[in-house]
């Protein structure tokens, strides 16, 4: 009878219980001043022509006379360089802009006969001429100052950022933040994370 006890009072017994737990408190504080900045977007220059019962003629930029005509032509991009300064500190920029020329439309015509007895005359039909053309931004090789307009259709200019935010924390956690000027990023956080395996 006792071995029965004793028996039973070991197969009783349980296993013990192992339980890990982890306790994380963490408080920091971000202070950030933003840097002078500016971007810009240069578009290029884009040309189109269409047209129907026209004859055209077009001549390069900068031509006079009859110089520089291509007969039937539809106009084209002529890309132009820029000098600054004179003399021994003359800066040339190689296609810093582009020039569209001069485009001319006439309506088409027909000839008959020959000789004396040729007759040319418009031949009668509907005709319609479209050009279009924008000018692209110059190239320009230095840097706008902040706040300056340079010669770029599209452009963001941003101050550096003034003063600079302050920020604390205590042995206890607590955060004491403040901003400062313009362009001034201040952020306090406060995280806690509990583990139990």
């Amino acid at each position: 009878m006792k071995k029965l006890l004793l028996v039973l009072a070991v197969g009783g017994l349980g296993s013990p219980a192992f339980a890990d737990i982890t306790h994380r408190m963490q408080s920091s504080v971000s202070l950030s001043t933003g840097a002078a900045a500016t971007q810009v977007e240069r578009i290029g220059s884009t040309y189109s022509v269409s047209g129907s019962g026209v004859d055209t003629s077009w001549q390069k930029y900068g031509s006079t006379g009859s110089n520089d005509v291509t007969a039937h032509g539809v106009g084209g991009l002529d890309f132009q360089n820029t000098t600054t300064g004179s003399g021994d500190s003359a800066v040339t920029t190689q296609n810093s802009y582009s020039s569209l020329g001069s485009i001319t439309a006439t309506q088409q015509t027909t000839t008959t006969g020959t000789g004396d007895s040729a007759v040319t005359a418009g031949n009668g039909t509907a005709f319609s001429f479209t050009q279009s053309y924008t000018q692209g931004d110059s190239i320009v090789t230095t840097g706008p100052t902040v706040g300056a307009v340079s010669n770029y259709s599209s452009q963001v200019s941003t101050g550096v950022g003034t003063g600079t935010g302050t920020g604390s924390v205590t042995s206890g956690h607590g955060i004491t933040i403040g901003g400062g000027g313009s362009g001034t990023t201040s952020i306090g956080q406060f995280t806690t994370e509990l583990n139990i395996n």
